[in-house]
């Protein structure tokens, strides 16, 4: 995808979640290192800062998640290998988050249901560290 279709994507996401990965601490074994922020306080999203992001977003809301390195100096590449609905049906079949960006930093989906899912990300570092846990998201 070009950068522009990739900025049109950002713009319609109404919730937007940034996932930024310390990669020195990561790749030594701690995730500490992995901080989820979103735009979304306002609706009652929680525990920002943190691998437990409890986003709440509005049901027909498109949701974007966008990765990457704390420190862009390192040359250390992100990117967001895949997610796994473990519990819940906000996404619902249609809505399942899907890459959104060549390069897989940028990821969309879209909370057609109302509840709460627990959803597993997995993120790639330098295309062999494998990570991966289980945020919230709840549709309002």
């Amino acid at each position: 995808m070009t950068d522009t279709i990739v900025l049109k994507a950002q713009i319609r996401a109404q919730t937007k979640i940034v996932i930024t990965v310390d990669t020195s601490r990561v790749l030594s074994g701690d995730t500490r290192g992995i901080f989820m922020i979103d735009n979304r306080a306002e609706v009652g999203s929680s525990n920002e800062g943190t691998l437990e992001l409890s986003t709440k977003c509005y049901a027909g809301d498109y949701v974007s998640w966008l990765v990457n390195p704390i420190d862009p100096d390192t040359q250390d590449v992100v990117s967001i290998a895949g997610f796994q609905i473990s519990s819940g049906n906000v996404f619902g079949g249609e809505g399942s988050p899907q890459p959104a960006s060549d390069d897989n930093t940028y990821w969309m989906g879209r909370a057609f249901n109302q509840g709460t899912s627990t959803y597993q990300i997995k993120l790639l570092i330098n295309g062999t560290h494998v990570i991966q846990w289980d945020p919230f998201i709840t549709a309002v």
